[in-house]
């Protein structure tokens, strides 16, 4: 990467001069993204294509030259019934257990707790690729 791109580098001494800088680091900025952002749709396109392999194969992984992939199962808690789900937050006070999803390490917790069923939520395997460098 050229220095003039880097944070912190020198930059031009008149706003003219910055503008057309400007504009020249976002083109740069925009042609990476969109270069990353193809090499992140291949990606999990490969991806996608291992889970569906190993999903329908009697085999739980591989091995390549340089990485061994493994299917891993595991259990991850879906909402099935929001209304059960806030209301027992709002009794519990366990407003903890809100992101965009159920926190895990909240449940994990509260399960250790006593706390083995949460209204609304059931459980459902989630499979991933593990992959480890050989």
């Amino acid at each position: 990467m050229e220095p003039k791109f880097i944070k912190g580098g020198p930059l031009p001494n008149s706003i003219g001069a910055l503008a057309d800088f400007y504009a020249e680091v976002r083109a740069l900025r925009l042609a990476m993204s969109k270069a990353t952002e193809e090499v992140h749709a291949r990606e999990t396109e490969v991806y996608n294509t291992i889970l569906s392999w190993l999903s329908e194969s009697p085999d739980t992984g591989g091995a390549g030259e340089q990485y061994r992939v493994q299917l891993v199962k595991k259990i991850r808690n879906q909402v099935a019934d929001w209304p059960a789900v806030w209301a027992f937050i709002r009794e519990h006070n366990a407003f903890e257990l809100l992101q965009r999803r159920l926190s895990e390490p909240a449940i994990k917790e509260l399960a250790e707790q006593g706390c083995l069923v949460i209204p609304g939520v059931t459980k459902a395997e989630v499979f991933e690729l593990s992959f480890s460098k050989i």
